[in-house]
C-alpha cells in the first residue's frame, strides 16, 4: 500500500531533527497535516509538530512518545490508501446501501473519530432499532497491551450506570479477531471540539457542564475506579433536544482501581497537559484527587480557551510539577472570581490542597450557579509560599538561609545605628550642659562688681576671651538636631556680645 511521499522524511524529523525543520515540513505537506490532525483528539498529541520528540529525554516520556509515534505512522501504512480513502479492511461488506460496512449484525454508517488506539463509528443496531457507537481497535495498535486496555474499559463501564457516563452495551470481535466495544451513541460534539470551534465557554455553561462531568466521575470513584485521563476530549456533549447539553464522561481505557499499583514502572498514563503532579511523580500511588485535578484543568480551559501549561511534553511535565498556573482572570476579568477560586483549588499541586472528592468540586460549582457562597477560599501569598517550599525544599532552604543572613545583617546595622544615635544624643546633652555652665559663669562674671575694680581688668579680659573661644568652637560644630541648632544660634549671639565687650574703648 502506498504511503505519503513525505512520510520517510517525517519519520526522520520526528527521530530527532530540529523543531524548525519539522514545522517547515508540516507546513509544506497537506497530507501530513491532515493525518496528524486526525491521529489524535487532543491538543497535546497535536503538539508533536512543535518538536515533542526532540525533547523526550526522560525514559518514561520517551516510551510514551515512541508508542504514540509508532501508532500514528502505522496508521498511515495500514489505514490509508494512496488517495486518502479509508479501506476499513476489518469491516465486513455492507448489509445496506450507503453503509461503510458491517460488524456482526451492526450496520456501520459513518466514522465519528479516531485516536492512536482505535476508530469510533456510528452504527445501527437492527435488533434493538437504535443508533450505537462502535469503538474498534485499529489493526496497527492490536497488541496485548491494547486489548487489555479495551477490555479494562469495557469492564469499568459495565460497572457504572449514570446519566453522565457513556454506557457500554457489549464487547465483541471482528471476523479477523479485532476487539470492539458497542457503546451508547452520544449525539453531539466532544467538549474539546466545542472549545476548538467556539472558544471559551460562558461561565455559567462551563460550571454546569463540569458539575455534570464531576457527578459521573464520582460514580466511578465510588466504585473504586480512577479515570486517569480526564480532559475535554473525553467529555462528550449529548444534545438530544437541540438545546440541553448533557456531559458524558467517556474513554475509560486508562481506568484502574484506586488501590492498584499495576502501572508499569516508568510509563506515564494520561495526557501530560491534564495529568496531576502525582501522576508524574509517582503514577503507582494516586487516588480520585488525580481526576479532580483533570477536572480543574478542563474547567481552566473552558474559561480561558487554553490549558495552564504549554510546550513540549517534557516542558509541560516539569511545569505541572514546578509552576503555578496563571490565574484565569488574568486572561479576562469577565471570568467570575468564584470560578477562578474553584478552578485554582482543583489545580492545587498537593492532593491535600484540592477538593477531597469530585462531588465536593461539583457542589461548589452548583453553589456558584445558585449564587451561594462557595466553600473554597483564595490561596494567599503565605499559602503559595508554603506550597512552593514543599515542592522546592532545597531552594526554599537556601532562600531562608539568605533571608536570615540578610535579617541578621540589617539587625546588626540597626543596632550600630542606635548606638551611634544614643552616643550623639549624649554628646548633645553634654554640649548643652557645657554651654549652660559657661553661660551661667559669664553671667556671674558680668554681674560681679568685683570684676570692675582696678587691677581685675586682666582677669576679667582673660575670662571673657576663654568664653569667646568656647562659643567659637561651638559654632564650628555641625548642628544636626533642632536643639543643637538653637544652642548654636544662642552661642553666636553670646560670642557677638563678648566680642563687643572685649573691643577696646
Amino acid at each position: 500500500m502506498n504511503r505519503c511521499p513525505h512520510v520517510e522524511t517525517l519519520n526522520r524529523l520526528l527521530a530527532g531533527d530540529s523543531a524548525d525543520e519539522w514545522a517547515d515540513h508540516i507546513a509544506a505537506c497537506k497530507q501530513c497535516q491532515s493525518f496528524l490532525e486526525s491521529s489524535a483528539d487532543d491538543p497535546e498529541l497535536r503538539g508533536w509538530r512543535h518538536g515533542l520528540a526532540a525533547t523526550s529525554t526522560e525514559p518514561g516520556l520517551a516510551k510514551f512518545v515512541a508508542k504514540v509515534q509508532a501508532d500514528t505512522f502505522s496508521r498511515l501504512s495500514d489505514d490509508t490508501t494512496e488517495n486518502g480513502a479509508q479501506p476499513y479492511q476489518y469491516l465486513a461488506p455492507p448489509l445496506r446501501a450507503g453503509d461503510l460496512g458491517s460488524l456482526g449484525t451492526y450496520h456501520i454508517e459513518a466514522e465519528l473519530g479516531r485516536g492512536g488506539m482505535g476508530v469510533v463509528f456510528r452504527a445501527h443496531d437492527p435488533a434493538l432499532s437504535r443508533t450505537v457507537a462502535i469503538k474498534v481497535l485499529r489493526p496497527a495498535a492490536d497488541d496485548a497491551e491494547a486489548r487489555i486496555r479495551l477490555i479494562r474499559e469495557a469492564r469499568a463501564l459495565a460497572k457504572l450506570e449514570h446519566l453522565n457516563i457513556v454506557r457500554v452495551y457489549a464487547i465483541a470481535a471482528t471476523d479477523n479477531g479485532l476487539p470492539y466495544l458497542v457503546l451508547e451513541y452520544v449525539a453531539g460534539d466532544s467538549l474539546a471540539e466545542r472549545l476548538r470551534r467556539d472558544g471559551p465557554l460562558p461561565p455559567l455553561v462551563a460550571a454546569s457542564l463540569l458539575a455534570g462531568a464531576a457527578d459521573g466521575l464520582q460514580v466511578a470513584h465510588n466504585a473504586g475506579l480512577v479515570h486517569r485521563d480526564v480532559k475535554p476530549a473525553n467529555v462528550l456533549l449529548h444534545n438530544a433536544d437541540g438545546q440541553t447539553l448533557t456531559p458524558k464522561v467517556t474513554d475509560f481505557g486508562l481506568v484502574r482501581a484506586a488501590e492498584s499499583t499495576a502501572t508499569a514502572s516508568g510509563i506515564l498514563a494520561g495526557t501530560p497537559a491534564y495529568m496531576s503532579p502525582e501522576q508524574i511523580r509517582d503514577p503507582n500511588h494516586i487516588d480520585a484527587r488525580a481526576d479532580v485535578y483533570g477536572l480543574g484543568v478542563t474547567l481552566y480551559e473552558c474559561l480561558t480557551g487554553d490549558v495552564p501549561f504549554r510546550g513540549s511534553s517534557a516542558m509541560v511535565l516539569r511545569q505541572v510539577i514546578d509552576d503555578d498556573p496563571k490565574p484565569p482572570r488574568r486572561f479576562s476579568e469577565a471570568i467570575p472570581r468564584d470560578l477562578e477560586v474553584i478552578c485554582l483549588k482543583a489545580l492545587a499541586k498537593e492532593p491535600g490542597g484540592r477538593y477531597a472528592t469530585a462531588a465536593d468540586f461539583a457542589a461548589d460549582l452548583r453553589r456558584y450557579l445558585a449564587h451561594e457562597p462557595i466553600h473554597a477560599r483564595p490561596v494567599g501569598r503565605i499559602g503559595r509560599l508554603m506550597s512552593w517550599s514543599r515542592r522546592k525544599p532545597l531552594p526554599a532552604a537556601l532562600s531562608a538561609a539568605l533571608l536570615l543572613v540578610g535579617l541578621l545583617g540589617i539587625g546588626g546595622i540597626a543596632w550600630q545605628w542606635r548606638v551611634a544615635v544614643t552616643r550623639a544624643a549624649e554628646a548633645e546633652d553634654n554640649l548643652r550642659d557645657a554651654a549652660a555652665a559657661v553661660d551661667q559663669f559669664m553671667t556671674r562674671v558680668s554681674a560681679d562688681k568685683l570684676m570692675d575694680k582696678p587691677g581685675m581688668e586682666p582677669l576679667r579680659k582673660q575670662l571673657l576671651e576663654d568664653a569667646l573661644e568656647f562659643y567659637q568652637r561651638l559654632l564650628k560644630k555641625p548642628a544636626a538636631g533642632t536643639a543643637l541648632q538653637m544652642e548654636t544660634a544662642r552661642a553666636a549671639v553670646r560670642a557677638a556680645g563678648l566680642i563687643d565687650l572685649l573691643r577696646p574703648p
